[in-house]
């Protein structure tokens, strides 16, 4: 697909961004079908407009608990707990997963095992911990300097980044377990790659501004990348719960540089 295939076919890029809420998300009603093979990788360039959404919820959130007189700690907190809400704590749970998987496991079978039928331990409850409190911890200190503005700007941007940069794992990756609904997405065209990673750098600069949103994609993106490769060299590719960590990573990374900016 080039770029003017792209840009001319807007009723299939709508069907696009259906399929990719409707995965990421719990904000579709009516029938949920799984994405036929091949589905999310074409809907991949819309990635990061479904963090837009889901960071917008947060966002919501933080205001209208804040309106109410909540403390700025406590409000943090319920901005993360809504966007875990609105996605169904899939990626916390793909987290804890990933953690328990690879830090237990003693060969690739056993940690695909443990990842896909092992229930979370205290390594995978540790890792979910961490990952709360570092997001409501960065936002804390976001939120007691930038108020509700600066919120709002960095959850849209984690959130934005975290998904626009998944693309790129699922291109250049390989699944680790057949059958997974990673291995089902199928590997998205560099197209809608480089769509999705542009969408997501637009959104960050909008919403930190120009320094700040470029640095937040790079550290964003070489935690991202981090991720990944612990996940290649400890079974040998991705799973959908690897690619959840990924996508944790990302938001942690992107929050704690928009609080180094704070």
């Amino acid at each position: 697909m080039n770029l003017d295939d792209f840009t001319r076919d807007w009723p299939a890029r709508r069907v696009d961004a259906r399929v990719a809420l409707t995965f990421f998300t719990r904000l579709v009603w009516g029938d949920r079908p799984a994405p036929v093979l091949g589905e999310l990788a074409a809907a991949s360039w819309a990635f990061p407009l479904t963090g837009l959404v889901i960071g917008v919820c947060g966002a919501l959130a933080y205001a209208i608990v804040a309106q109410l007189g909540v403390p700025v700690p406590a409000a943090a907190l319920l901005a993360v707990a809504t966007t875990a809400l609105v996605t169904g704590g899939q990626h916390e749970d793909g987290l804890a997963r990933t953690i328990e998987g690879l830090g237990r496991g003693g060969d690739i079978g056993d940690r695909l095992r443990l990842m896909r039928d092992g229930p979370n331990g205290a390594l995978g409850v540790l890792a979910i911990v961490l990952s709360v409190g570092l997001r409501a911890g960065a936002l804390f200190a976001v939120g007691a300097t930038f108020g509700t503005a600066g919120i709002s700007g960095a959850l849209v941007a984690c959130h934005a980044i975290a998904r626009g940069l998944l693309p790129a794992a699922l291109r250049w990756g390989e699944p680790a377990a057949p059958g997974d609904w990673a291995a089902e997405a199928g590997r998205p065209e560099t197209t809608n790659v480089a769509a999705a990673a542009t969408i997501a750098l637009v959104l960050a600069l909008l919403a930190l501004g120009i320094k700040a949103g470029l640095v937040a994609i790079i550290v964003g993106a070489a935690a991202m990348a981090a991720a990944s490769y612990a996940a290649q060299r400890r079974i040998g590719g991705f799973t959908g719960d690897t690619l959840s960590a990924v996508e944790q990573a990302g938001e942690i990374a992107v929050l704690l540089v928009a609080t180094a900016w704070s």
